[in-house]
């Protein structure tokens, strides 16, 4: 038998690298079109055995306890600070409350009312650089506030721009910030349309903001039986998240995201396999249920008038044919994109919920695009902060009742 030549060690290197690269190539494509980077993912790119997890018992756990310092009701947000205190937008108390890395309470920060350092109902809560904390209050206003407490300065911004109804604060690096249209039925005649997700730019020099770019957002229908439109239910909707220095748009009618610069140019395009849940028969009845049955507003009877236009509205309700691809992103302080499943639980619910009872998925991606891999979170949590190694959100226990957890992250090494 004629033996085989020997490889000389010098050559080594060159064939573990030119493997390296043709595992890499097999995990996603990048190509360049008119100076947009489009990422085709075909798998995660963590090894197996190799992926990030989370710890199964949390390390801090906010809202258990007698002490009503220590209940929560309508978290609207959760951030983590460098000392390791945790900041709550608590919406029942109208207040941001921090405790220590422990979870023990320290203090409160503002107090309901109309002044300066006093809200008329905390919306949101984001931490700036030096551990500012900016709260997002229902009058269209930020404040800022130092984490001792010391109001700093309040921002007021427009609720209406040309005709748009404006939502939502993202905020980037250089303290300029974007803002949403919420997207409108308007008068449209009978039929089927997709409306669009307007992004405004708000800086110093311009408060009052500029539109930068505008993306699919709701898809409506008009039926002859029905006075003004419905959305199509399970459809997807549009949504962006901040990422320093530009943001993530999503639209999960596909497994894609778009991400765009400051300026709203688009320079990335992030795809991934994606295999599409079908909304079944038994999913429609079960939706209309819930909202024929949901209760009247503060909990007493449903006026029969209401009853008979709710059956109305669900016997002419459009349903899309799949769920979304994903549900919700969220990006972590080394710039990963987090992008979370779509579960039939959180759409039959209307998002009242915001959880979902069975442990859910969350894809990773880098900030070039490439798919890491996908991070199990527990059942009954959303997550709303993620560091380098925690995940820090919102737990609901069996009871519903409200719960601030935090999880280790564990990223184990390449190899």
């Amino acid at each position: 038998m004629k033996a085989m030549p020997r490889v000389p060690k010098w050559f080594l290197p060159v064939l573990i690298v030119a493997s390296s690269a043709t595992q890499v190539a097999a995990q996603s494509m990048t190509r360049d079109s008119a100076g947009v980077r489009i990422v085709d993912n075909t798998r995660p790119s963590w090894p197996a055995g190799k992926g990030w997890t989370l710890s199964p018992e949390p390390t801090v756990d906010i809202g258990s306890g007698e002490d009503s310092l220590y209940e929560l009701a309508t978290v609207m947000g959760a951030v983590r600070l460098s000392d390791g205190a945790i900041a709550i937008a608590n919406m029942g108390t109208t207040n941001i409350r921090v405790y220590d890395a422990r979870g023990r309470y320290l203090r409160a920060i503002g107090r309901r009312g109309q002044g300066p350092g006093e809200f008329r109902q905390v919306m949101g809560l984001v931490r700036r650089p030096g551990d500012t904390l900016a709260v997002i209050d229902s009058r269209e206003e930020i404040e800022f506030f130092s984490i001792d407490g010391k109001f700093a300065r309040g921002l007021r911004s427009l609720s209406h721009k040309d005709g748009l109804v404006l939502s939502g604060f993202h905020f980037f690096d250089d303290g300029s910030f974007a803002r949403t249209s919420w997207p409108q039925s308007g008068n449209h005649r009978d039929g089927r349309w997709l409306d669009s997700l307007t992004v405004l730019a708000v800086t110093k020099a311009d408060t009052q903001g500029r539109i930068i770019s505008r993306h699919p957002a709701i898809e409506y229908i008009k039926t002859p039986a029905l006075p003004f439109a419905q959305t199509t239910t399970f459809a997807p909707g549009g949504f962006i998240v901040g990422d320093g220095d530009g943001y993530y748009v999503g639209y999960a009618d596909r497994y894609e995201i778009r991400r765009h610069r400051l300026d709203g140019k688009l320079h990335l395009i992030v795809r991934a396999p994606w295999t599409p849940q079908l909304v079944r028969d038994r999913d429609k009845e079960r939706y209309r249920e819930f909202i024929i049955n949901m209760g009247a507003e503060g909990g007493g009877p449903i006026d029969p008038r209401l009853l008979a236009q709710r059956k109305k509205m669900m016997e002419e309700v459009s349903f899309a044919r799949h769920l979304p691809a994903y549900s919700f992103m969220l990006v972590d302080s080394d710039r990963n994109l987090w992008v979370s499943e779509s579960y039939l639980e959180w759409f039959l619910s209307q998002g009242f919920s915001r959880v979902v009872s069975t442990p859910s998925s969350w894809r990773v991606f880098d900030r070039t695009g490439r798919w890491l891999g996908t991070v199990r979170m527990p059942a009954r949590f959303r997550p709303t902060d993620i560091g380098n190694d925690y995940v820090l959100g919102l737990w609901r226990d069996a009871d519903d009742v409200e719960h601030v957890r935090m999880h280790r992250l564990t990223k184990p090494g390449p190899g």
